[in-house]
Formats: C-alpha cells, sequence, structure tokens
C-alpha cells in the first residue's frame, strides 16, 4: 500500500510545485527497487512528466510539478503497488506577488555569467543556467512556506510568484568593477536606488516585493589560502549579500552553482557530498563543508530575506534564526545524507552589527563563538531615508539572553520537528498566515487598519495577533485563533517587567487584523508605570 500522509486526494495546493511525503507498506522490499515512480498524467511538461524518488526506510518525499487546475497523478512502486490521486493547484486570487531578478552589471564581460568550480564547462554558468535555479529556489521555498504552516495546523498558504521566470535587471550606474567593491549594505541600496529610478519596476510598488540575486559574486582567493572562519571567507568574496527588507531582497550567487536546476536534480544536489574547494570557491555552508550543504544554507537564506521582507523579526528557533541551514530536510531524509552532520547550531553563532547609518541596513554579518545558552535576535525601524521609504528594511539588533517564553496564549500548537530546525516559528507563521501577501484579494484590507488607544489595540476586522517588542526582542505575543479574531485587546501592566525591557525604555505594539491590515507604533515603557 501507498499512503501519502501531508496531503488528501483532492486536495487544492496554492502552489505548482507538490510536496508528497508518505510511506511503503509492502512484506518484499525488493519488489519496489527502493524507488517510487511518479506520473502526472496530465502534465504537458514531457521531460518532468514522470519522475523517480528514492524510498528510505519505507518513507519518500516526491516534488510534483503540477499543472493549473486539475491534475491526476499515478504512484507505482516496482509491479505490485499502485496508487492513484488527485491535486488541484489554484494560484491565489490577490494581485500581490513576488518578483524574482537576476542583477547583471551593464559594462559586464562576463554576460551574467555566476561562478563555478574551475575547471568546469562555462557553458553550466551561464545567466540562463543560474535564472532556472533561481526559478526552481523560489518554487521550493513556495512548497516549504505552505508545508509548514499546514503542519502547524494553519491554512496551507503561501506567496504569489510573478511568474515562474526570472528577470534579468541591468545596472546601469556603476560598473561591475565598482559593484565588486561594495559593502553587502551598499548593494542592498545600490539595487534598490537602481528599482526606484525604473518605470517598469516601480510601475508595482504597493504590490511588488523584489527578490534580487547579484551575477557578479566572486571569490577571489590568489594567495590560496584557507579560511577557517565564515567572516574569513566573507572578506575574500566580492560582490556578496544576503540582506532583506522593506521591499527588497540581495542575495549573492557565490553557491549558486550548488542549485538545482531541475526538480529532477533536487535529491541528487541535497545529498552531494563533494568538499567545497575554500581555494577556488565560497563555502558559505554553516562550517559543513560540502556541496549539498553550500545549497541548503544559501536556499535557507533566501527564505530568511524574504521572511525580513514580510515584516519578519529574528526568532530563537526556526528560518527566523539559523534554522534555515537545515532547509534541506523538507526534501530529503537525513539518514540519506553521505554525512548527517547539520553543523553549527543556534549555539554557535551570533549575529553581530557594524555601526552603521541610520538610512541604510546594517551590514550583518556571522561570527564563531563558544557555545552560548541562546540568544534572541531581532530588528527595529530606524528614522528612514526621505528618498525612498517604500522599500526600506530594518536595522538589526541583537542581545544574547536566556531562553524565554513569547508566548501568552493558551491554544498554542507545538513547534514541528520532524524538519529538524526547518520551520516558520509559530509568532511567524501565524504573522504570515494573515499577511496580505498570502490572501485572497479583499475589498476590506485596504480599509483602516489596528489602532493603538493608550494599552488598547482594537480592530474593527478582529485582531488576529498582538506583538509586543523592545528595541531588542520579542518581549510577547497574543494570537486569536480558536477562539476566534477579538475586536480589542488591552496590553497590562503585568506584561512587561524591569527584566523584560531592561534594553529600552521604547516599547513596539505591533498587530495585525484578519484582512492582513497591519499596525505598528511606538509607546514608551514608561507608560504603563501610571497605569
Amino acid at each position: 500500500m501507498i499512503t501519502v500522509d501531508n496531503l488528501q486526494d483532492g486536495e487544492v495546493l496554492p502552489h505548482s510545485l507538490a510536496l508528497l511525503e508518505g510511506s511503503i507498506e509492502i512484506e518484499d522490499n525488493s519488489a519496489c527497487e527502493n524507488e517510487i515512480v511518479v506520473t502526472n498524467v496530465t502534465s504537458e511538461h514531457n521531460g518532468n512528466r514522470t519522475t523517480t524518488w528514492p524510498i528510505s526506510e519505507k518513507r519518500f518525499k516526491v516534488l510534483v510539478h503540477l499543472e493549473l487546475g486539475h491534475n491526476a497523478l499515478l504512484l507505482e512502486c516496482g509491479s505490485s503497488l499502485s496508487r492513484r490521486m488527485s491535486l488541484c493547484y489554484e494560484p491565489p486570487n490577490t494581485d500581490r506577488f513576488v518578483r524574482l531578478l537576476y542583477v547583471v552589471c551593464e559594462d559586464d564581460p562576463d554576460r551574467g555569467r555566476f561562478q563555478g568550480p574551475p575547471g568546469s564547462d562555462p557553458e553550466e554558468f551561464t545567466a540562463q543556467k543560474a535564472t532556472k535555479r533561481i526559478e526552481l529556489g523560489a518554487r521550493l521555498v513556495q512548497t516549504f512556506t505552505a508545508e509548514c504552516l499546514a503542519k502547524r495546523g494553519l491554512p496551507r498558504r503561501t506567496f504569489r510568484l510573478q511568474t515562474d521566470a526570472c528577470q534579468h535587471f541591468v545596472l546601469r550606474s556603476v560598473s561591475v568593477t565598482k559593484a565588486r567593491t561594495m559593502t553587502e549594505r551598499d548593494l542592498w541600496c545600490l539595487v534598490r536606488d537602481e528599482l526606484v529610478q525604473d518605470p517598469l519596476m516601480n510601475s508595482d510598488k504597493d504590490r511588488c516585493k523584489f527578490v534580487a540575486f547579484l551575477s557578479f559574486t566572486r571569490y577571489r582567493n590568489p594567495e590560496a589560502m584557507q579560511p577557517v572562519s565564515h567572516r574569513a571567507k566573507l572578506q575574500l568574496t566580492e560582490g556578496y549579500a544576503a540582506l532583506g527588507g522593506g521591499r527588497l531582497a540581495v542575495l549573492g550567487t557565490g553557491c549558486l552553482h550548488t542549485w538545482a536546476e531541475d526538480v529532477t536534480h533536487v535529491v541528487r544536489r541535497f545529498t552531494d557530498n563533494t568538499r567545497v574547494d575554500t581555494v577556488h570557491l565560497l563555502d558559505d555552508s554553516s562550517y559543513r563543508g560540502t556541496y549539498w550543504a553550500c545549497y541548503s544554507t544559501t536556499l535557507g537564506a533566501m527564505c530568511h530575506e524574504m521572511g525580513h521582507t514580510f515584516g519578519l523579526k529574528h526568532t530563537d528557533r526556526g528560518i527566523m534564526s539559523r534554522g534555515f541551514d537545515q532547509i534541506h530536510r523538507a526534501f530529503v531524509f537525513e539518514h540519506n545524507l553521505p554525512t548527517a552532520d547539520d553543523g553549527a547550531t543556534c549555539d554557535d553563532f551570533r549575529f553581530t552589527c557594524n555601526a552603521t547609518s541610520s538610512e541604510t541596513p546594517s551590514n550583518l554579518q556571522m561570527e564563531r563563538l563558544a557555545p552560548a545558552k541562546s540568544f534572541v535576535v531581532s530588528f527595529e525601524r530606524n528614522s528612514l531615508s526621505k528618498s525612498e521609504e517604500i522599500l526600506l528594511p530594518r536595522v538589526f539588533k541583537t542581545v544574547l539572553t536566556s531562553p524565554r517564553s513569547e508566548n501568552a496564549s493558551k491554544n498554542v500548537i507545538p513547534s514541528p520537528v520532524v524538519w529538524g530546525e526547518a520551520f516558520w516559528d509559530r509568532v511567524s507563521s501565524i504573522w504570515l498566515t494573515y499577511h496580505k501577501w498570502f490572501n485572497v484579494q479583499n475589498s476590506r484590507d485596504s480599509e483602516q487598519g489596528p489602532q493603538l488607544n493608550g494599552i488598547e489595540v482594537r480592530s474593527r476586522h478582529g485582531l488576529r495577533i498582538v506583538i509586543l517588542e523592545d528595541s531588542c526582542r520579542v518581549l510577547e505575543y497574543w494570537e486569536f485563533q480558536s477562539q476566534g479574531a477579538k475586536l480589542t485587546f488591552r496590553l497590562k501592566p503585568s506584561f512587561v517587567s524591569d527584566e523584560q525591557s531592561l534594553y529600552s525604555t521604547q516599547l513596539v505594539v505591533k498587530a495585525m487584523d484578519s484582512f492582513g491590515n497591519i499596525l505598528e507604533k511606538n509607546i514608551s515603557k514608561h507608560l504603563f508605570e501610571h497605569i
């Protein structure tokens, strides 16, 4: 018998790449030859119409491309087992979307080629090959997000891609030589500024978020050093970025050569134990040193930075912490990897911020540390550039702290642990569930959002989540799910102790209503002292 655990027959999905997780029950294991064959009978993409996936300890993970509308699937294991099921692909009915960009400098002699292993066929690293990898990566993040929410008992929702195509975007204001000398923060601002000046790109400013990949990232190590720390590796890398917020996420392409170009390559890429040659290539693998780990970390970083564009803060667990290093676990079984090492844990890293101007993102770096008890990383909005607030991201601050509960709600669903640390934490999941980019267009979603009157939060459409922060971290959050949305919620003085808010006298109240309208307002800690 073939069982699919995560999807029901006839289920409607908001994304075109379905992840099927299930199991095989059979007495004679040899009859299946450790493989399951999946055919989308209705698919017009003949190349991916039939695909083969490994079975590991009688379990499988399968990725299937879905056509718009009804899809008839056939799952087969050997000659003795088969199952038919149907899935329906219906993209969200919204005009808000994410647009993928491949950024090329106008004078770049490489014409958008990205860096790959020396001695390889250069035709494997063309701009066309890059866009295919990025397109598939975005679809994997789409699927991952929808499945994470579903595993928490929430609706299976995700963002919409404008199209499956990644568009080329040409930088005209700087040379490729200049771009490769720029800091991560300056590269983010450069892409932002040119997007703002481009009439076509800026025409959808109220309904579009951008994820931009820099084609010109290059790892240079002329002295053939063997860098040990992540910081040392980044110092040898030009045109590097991993920064997101506002309407824009910018990422480098130093490890794009490790990414899958086609859905049939995903398992092979996520199990490729080739060691990174750090004389010639960037090792961005969270100290694991392999191609599969570079793929996992950098695809996870894409997911993480997109989270910032949706307004998410850093958390102590999950994708918005270092859980993005383990995003491979959603698509392959851990015991199938040549090495089960997941590398450094959250306790091995901290985020450090350089002193920066308030008008641009901080240069966020990672540094290997002795193990700490725990950490929480969050961000605040600083004063904004007058020129273009629509694209400006958060600025990050950090603090090392002991573990702290962030939730006072009684109806909390435990964190899913089947994919290790690769999940959206609870506060992020609720935020995304009601976010406008994840929902059907509604005439009321442009109406007045939640309001703050003293310490009382109100919403005519009903509150779904209220978050209380200081300048460093989330203090607490309250979600309103099982009992329905609340029209009013009172922040009580007992919720804010001196210990919780010792890092700042300024607090931030955030709230989202049932239609994704957002409140974000600074309040003084002293407001609670007189109540």
